[in-house]
């Protein structure tokens, strides 16, 4: 996710790239970061903008 966040990702490609379903990868990075997978996404997207707008 980190290289690719600037395209559209999906979950279903990121559980196939890490070798987990879609729903356990949606409950581990919940439990991980209490966040869903979309949010972590957009967040790291947000965090690049702002880099790139400094």
């Amino acid at each position: 996710m980190e290289v690719n966040y600037h395209q559209s990702i999906r979950l279903k490609e990121v559980a196939q790239a890490v070798g987990y379903s879609s729903a356990y990868l949606t409950d581990l990075v919940r439990k991980l970061t209490g966040k869903t997978v979309n949010n972590w996404i957009i967040e790291r997207r947000i965090a690049q903008a702002s880099t790139l707008l400094l």
